[in-house]
């Protein structure tokens, strides 16, 4: 006799039989767990078609996936040679994947498999809840208010799997390409599900898939096996007899044992060889570079520990269950081998929360919120038996306050760092019509052909024997590249590297258009031309763009009056997460433009030095498209690469004819510009915004910190016309105005002298004025404003009250001091006296 579908349903959703009407929870839970598969399936192939997955760590374990399948073990190619992946890793499970490619040869396969592997825990979470929360505090459901028996079998497990479905870590680790660690997750989960049944032989079957995800995370089904040793008997329905007691702890000791023996096997016997053969290390490479600043002093420990980003994952670890899980500290124990490693690391990705590496301490947390909420409802409640009369109204108002109170954490901090629709910061991948030009250069690369290509190319070509990241070339038959995109060599070198290819006659242009490049060895039976056609060019052309930032600025060559060049604006392109920052600039050609024009657009702090400039880090379109060949007419984008320019910037934007910047000849002077724009250095660089980080998002600062006016003069036009400062940890920023009422000859040297109430000098600067650049004196123009910045090390102990600063110019090396003048005319000093209101430390 057939049972019924709602009947089965029940039984296999649910671990523990309550009424028929629960199975409707069982229900959702297997539509929250297809809507996440179904959703984060298709973000990370849609991440994958534009473009955002990289070799980094998805083709780096999916081509060694695919080489085992065609007789090739876990090899994959690095630099210019194939190496073991055990080398790095050993991963096991991994194996157990990679026949999927004999179903589907494709990298999008694994994608999906990451996203099922995940949702598959939310099972486990709503049996543990189910039973944490329901099993074990009355005899029978019928005891209990339907409100509460609703709350307990249904309710907050529902709960507990949408903060486990919605936990940013896990949602991180889907979206970060493809790695092994994610797949610990369920099988840890199943392993204590059945831990707490007494089912230990499905406890060891999903327990050995755990030690098989990685080598260094057998850690943590140790850690289940000293849990269940110490604290086992917590999570029984009813005492434990003795003999389940010593049944219990043998099965521990048991799965200690075995842990620790793989552990050992696997990073000390297998992985440790390999990389000190492959990579020169004395250890796993993760452990020997990504633990090297404990110096063992105490104070080295603390100073690491009390940094804000390391506080900071402790919020990333909490907040998503409501803060729960501290009520129930002995089982974070499950996670506390890897939290440690993840929090004493000196790779930040391993502490942003925002990577594969905090996947594995998801089920320790959400485990440890479940009871935690049971201690809450059993310790402050009072809900241990049958709920009626005014403890039963108590139990129904602090289960309704703890769903309430978790839904409204889980479902905040998902706002605030999660990666579905809900979260702030969402975006789904655009795929352009450059990212779909992708396929016309992979159709002209035969599927054996060995291949030189670029990282986030790289996934796409992964299938096959070999696959070099450029710029290293070795043998690879084809080169493919996209100059648009991101390459993580340095833009010099890619395009040094492309011209040695072609101008030696050892590679030819096959097809280039909109930023790709594909290359042909010659002894292929693919010619290929030695020149660009000018179809490459397009990915720099703006087209209809408009800048997010519109302004104009005009330049004219040095010596010239003719406008050359114009900047229409920019885009700020921000990354929140890791909080990198670089510029696209507009530009309209206006006339030809010299040999050596240079465009020059850097980041400034508020005392005026360089955050950033491109002389390090140089623009790609202007080393493949430099703006002399800039034809009248066209406008053109040029992008900064990113880089972390703190919680407050400026961005400044000049135009040279030659390479130093601080070489004032060789600026183009600034014709006209917009009223937004502020120019400076007799109008050859133009100011054109500030932005302070305000959390995580970039705001446009519209007005800066006041100015304090003030007219005194000096000897020779000079005037000291206003100043500004501020105090950022033990740092003075001093800003001064300088004005000149005639040309200067001489080059004078400003000071400024930090001095007690006492008359001791505690800090100074001495320098010629600089802003963005140095402007020496004798630069100046007549009635020219000049914006001069100091910063002064304060003594850590220093004094708070009675400081002022001491402000002159003198000559060097005569140290002649220049007079200030009295309203006379005569001097009557030489120096200027600013009294500071400094806030406390």
């Amino acid at each position: 006799m057939s049972v019924p579908w709602r009947i089965r349903l029940s039984i296999w959703v649910q671990p523990r039989r309550h009424s028929a009407s629960l199975s409707l929870s069982g229900i959702l839970v297997l539509v929250l767990m297809a809507g996440y598969v179904l959703f984060f399936s298709a973000y990370s192939l849609q991440r994958h078609a534009a473009l955002g997955s990289h070799a980094a760590d998805l083709s780096f374990i999916d081509q060694p996936m695919w080489n085992t399948l065609h007789g090739r073990f876990l090899e994959r190619t690095m630099d210019d040679r194939q190496v073991p992946r055990v080398a790095e890793h050993l991963e096991p499970i991994i194996l157990i994947i990679a026949p999927i490619y004999y179903l589907w040869d494709d990298v999008r396969a694994i994608l999906i498999i990451q996203s099922i592997a995940l949702a598959l825990g939310a099972l486990p979470v709503y049996w543990i809840a189910q039973r944490a929360l329901g099993g074990s505090h009355v005899s029978s459901a019928d005891q209990l208010h339907p409100l509460e028996t609703l709350m307990r079998h249904a309710g907050l497990p529902l709960i507990f799997v949408v903060a486990y479905l919605m936990f940013p870590a896990l949602q991180a680790a889907n979206v970060a390409d493809f790695h092994a660690d994610p797949f610990i997750v369920a099988p840890l989960l199943f392993a204590f599900w059945y831990a707490t049944e007494c089912h230990y032989g499905r406890m060891w079957f999903w327990a050995i898939i755990a030690m098989l995800v990685k080598e260094n995370l057998p850690t943590l089904t140790f850690a289940l096996g000293l849990f269940l040793f110490f604290f086992g008997a917590r999570i029984a329905v009813s005492p434990e007899s003795p003999h389940a007691t010593r049944r219990r702890r043998r099965h521990a000791v048991a799965l200690m044992t075995l842990s620790l023996v793989w552990y050992i096997i696997a990073t000390w016997l297998i992985v440790t060889p390999l990389a000190r053969q492959v990579y020169g290390t004395s250890g796993p490479v993760y452990m020997t570079h990504r633990y090297t600043w404990f110096d063992g002093s105490f104070e080295g420990l603390w100073t690491a520990l009390s940094q804000p980003e390391r506080l900071r994952y402790l919020l990333e670890l909490f907040a998503p269950v409501g803060w729960l899980a501290l009520l129930a500290p002995e089982y974070l124990l499950l996670g506390l081998p890897v939290g440690v490693a993840n929090f004493l690391s000196d790779f930040p990705a391993q502490y942003s929360g925002q990577q594969h590496y905090t996947a594995p301490l998801v089920p320790a947390l959400v485990v440890a919120a479940i009871y935690g909420t049971r201690r809450l409802l059993n310790g402050v409640a009072g809900c241990h038996g049958a709920s009626t009369g005014a403890y039963g109204v108590r139990c129904r108002i602090f289960l309704l306050v703890c769903s309430v109170w978790l839904m409204g954490w889980s479902l905040g901090y998902h706002i605030e760092r999660g990666w579905t629709p809900l979260a702030r910061d969402f975006q789904w991948p655009r795929v352009t019509e450059h990212h779909r030009l992708l396929e016309r250069f992979i159709a002209q690369i035969p599927p054996t052909a060995a291949v030189s290509t670029t990282p986030p190319l790289h996934p796409h070509l992964a299938h096959r024997e070999k696959i070099y990241l450029y710029p290293t070339v070795a043998d690879a038959e084809y080169v493919l590249l996209d100059i648009a995109g991101r390459t993580d060599a340095h833009p010099n070198d890619v395009h040094k590297v492309f011209r040695q290819l072609v101008d030696s006659g050892q590679f030819g242009i096959v097809d280039a258009a909109d930023g790709y490049i594909l290359l042909a060895r010659r002894d292929t039976d693919v010619q290929g031309s030695q020149i660009l056609p000018d179809a490459f060019y397009d990915f720099m052309r703006a087209g209809d763009g408009q800048p997010q930032f519109p302004l104009w600025v005009e330049f004219a060559p040095p010596g010239s009056d003719q406008v050359g060049l114009r900047l229409m604006g920019y885009d700020l392109v921000d990354d929140p997460v890791w909080q990198q920052t670089g510029m696209r600039l507009y530009w309209r050609v206006l006339a030809p433009l010299p040999t050596g024009t240079r465009l020059w657009p850097f980041f400034y702090d508020d005392a005026g030095g360089i955050i950033e400039d491109t002389m390090q880090r140089p623009m790609v379109a202007t080393i493949w498209y430099p703006p002399a060949r800039w034809k009248p007419g066209e406008t053109i984008t040029t992008e900064t690469l990113p880089w972390q320019l703190g919680s407050l910037f400026h961005i400044g934007v000049a135009v040279l004819d030659g390479e130093d910047f601080r070489d004032e000849t060789h600026r183009f002077r600034v014709y006209n510009a917009d009223p937004a724009a502020i120019l400076h250095h007799g109008h050859t660089w133009a100011h054109v915004g500030s932005f302070r980080r305000d959390g995580r998002y970039l705001v446009y600062v519209s007005e800066q910190a006041p100015v304090h006016h003030l007219e005194v003069r000096f000897a020779n036009g000079i005037h000291l016309v206003g100043y500004r400062y501020q105090v950022r940890l033990n740092m003075l920023i001093v800003m001064l105005v300088w004005r000149a009422d005639a040309g200067i000859k001489e080059d004078y040297t400003v000071f400024v002298h930090l001095v007690t109430s006492s008359g001791q000098r505690i800090a100074q600067s001495d320098a010629q004025p600089h802003w963005g650049a140095t402007w020496p004196t004798s630069r100046w123009q007549p009635g020219e404003w000049v914006l001069d910045g100091h910063r002064l090390e304060m003594p850590a102990k220093a004094p708070r009250d009675g400081l002022h600063l001491e402000v002159g110019l003198y000559l060097w090396p005569s140290l002649q001091r220049l007079s200030v003048l009295g309203a006379n005319g005569r001097p009557n000093s030489d120096h200027i006296k600013i009294p500071l209101s400094l806030p406390a430390p």
